[in-house]
């Protein structure tokens, strides 16, 4: 029984072991399998950013077109509107000229939105077009950019598609008071910005990818880990075990050794013996004979025999008449 209890405590101990390293293994994974999503989905939110910063660029370039000398021809390319204004129209009416540079800005953007998703926007501070006014989220970014700031963005959610918004400021130069002289605008007078939306979905996809594949990995890392927790415990508890059950032999000599010598029996000291009778007197004070004491005493067994001395004392007249006898007869 005692044995029993001894490897179910074995057993219980590498079980417990077991499941202690188990649960650090899978903790350090989990915290590794975070940690990585985190970076992923990180990486994946700067790409969008990228995206829209590509984007920002792309339309100031067409804004920027857009503040060319008057007398500069457009542009011949695909996205250009199929029927540009007259040159005349343009040297006529500046400001018609800005407007219709505007129409053609926002069409190419159109554009772009059909072939890649990205939605940009131009927002003015004072929009003298309804389209051109900014929407809470922009006007919130334009009241940063007043404070000083150069780039607001943050991830938002619109008919249940996530997007990164992206906006950065417009300011006022040379080519600005050329059409806008009248509404005291200065250089470097914050008048809008660019606005950029891009769609995350096909990035959430292939981050979604990432993540399952990188889930998948830790996966098997886990279920090798367990597997070798389990090998090497099986091990250990073999091990144990053979420890054991040596110690438990070793234990059981040492204790039929330590019995063997509480059934040896020796006698030391002084012993109470008379002078005459040479009976010995016991610890109850009864007197024994010799071989009766030592007997009780000691493991020792008596057999009676009888000396040389003694045969002569008590035997010594037969003893003579059987030597006689032999002198007569021979």
């Amino acid at each position: 029984m005692i044995k029993m209890c001894n490897i179910s405590a074995i057993a219980k101990h590498f079980i417990l072991l077991g499941i202690s390293v188990s649960g650090i293994w899978l903790a350090v994974l989990l915290i590794s399998l975070i940690f990585n999503i985190i970076q992923i989905q990180n990486y994946f939110e700067e790409m969008g950013r990228i995206y829209a910063r590509s984007a920002w660029q792309r339309d100031l370039v067409y804004h920027s077109w857009s503040q060319r000398p008057k007398e500069e021809p457009l542009p011949a390319q695909e996205s250009q509107p199929s029927n540009p204004p007259p040159a005349k129209a343009l040297k006529a009416a500046p400001k018609k000229s800005a407007a219709l540079s505007q129409t053609f800005i926002k069409q190419n953007i159109k554009l772009s939105d059909k072939n890649i998703g990205i939605q940009g926007h131009l927002v003015s501070v004072n929009p003298a077009n309804p389209l051109d006014a900014p929407d809470d989220w922009e006007a919130n970014a334009l009241a940063k950019f007043a404070a000083g700031g150069q780039e607001f963005s943050a991830t938002v959610i619109k008919d249940g598609e996530e997007y990164i918004r992206l906006m950065r400021p417009l300011t006022a130069d040379q080519n600005c008071l050329k059409c806008h002289s009248a509404d005291k605008f200065t250089i470097g007078l914050l008048r809008g910005g660019i606005s950029e939306m891009v769609p995350m979905k096909e990035l959430n996809n292939i981050a979604s990818d990432r993540i399952l594949h990188l889930s998948l990995i830790h996966s098997i890392f886990f279920l090798l880990g367990i597997t070798g927790v389990i090998i090497s415990m099986k091990y250990r508890h073999g091990n144990a075990l053979i420890r054991k059950k040596a110690e438990d032999e070793r234990e059981k000599l040492i204790m039929e050794l330590q019995e063997a010598l509480a059934n040896i029996k020796t006698l030391r000291g002084l012993i109470p013996i008379c002078a005459n009778c040479k009976k010995i007197r016991d610890d109850k004070g009864f007197w024994n004979q010799v071989e009766v004491y030592v007997s009780e005493h000691s493991e020792a067994d008596f057999t009676h025999s009888i000396c040389p001395e003694c045969v002569k004392k008590l035997y010594g007249d037969l003893l003579r008449e059987k030597d006689d006898f032999k002198v007569k007869y021979d």
